[in-house]
């Protein structure tokens, strides 16, 4: 196989891949309210059993309301000893799921801080990159 099979057939792939992402991406945005209030439960069930989730009783929000009732809006101050937390190796601080590496801020207001990624961060920026690109790209 040529390297510009490869590359073709590595490329339609892709396009495949991000056609379906952009089927899902449509269908949630027909009705946005609940879609959102949809991945924010999921994400609160997934985590609720974490050191932050159960200080913050996840099990027990059922609804955006709820959320913004139990779960005060921070800073990264706010965040910053569950941070550490994190990165002295500790699990299950924030996510459900195991941080296996840290992105650095570029500290455009104070010094650069530490943003634990997870591997599904990258999966749900992937989310939101697919349709753009398949947009870019058909046009």
């Amino acid at each position: 196989m040529t390297e510009f099979l490869r590359v073709t057939a590595a490329n339609t792939v892709w396009w495949i891949h991000a056609a379906l992402k952009t089927r899902e991406w449509y269908v949630a945005t027909r009705d946005v309210s609940n879609s959102q209030e949809t991945l924010l439960c999921g994400i609160l069930h997934e985590n609720k059993d974490t050191f932050f989730g159960r200080e913050h009783r996840f099990s027990k929000i059922n609804s955006v309301k709820e959320f913004q009732s139990l779960v005060p809006i921070r800073d990264y101050e706010g965040f910053r000893s569950y941070i550490e937390r994190i990165a002295d190796g500790e699990q299950k601080v924030l996510t459900q799921e195991p941080v296996g590496r840290f992105g650095v801020s570029s500290g455009t207001t104070s010094a650069s801080k530490l943003i634990p990624y997870p591997s599904s961060l990258v999966d749900d920026f992937q989310k939101g990159v697919s349709p753009w690109a398949f947009f870019l790209f058909r046009n």
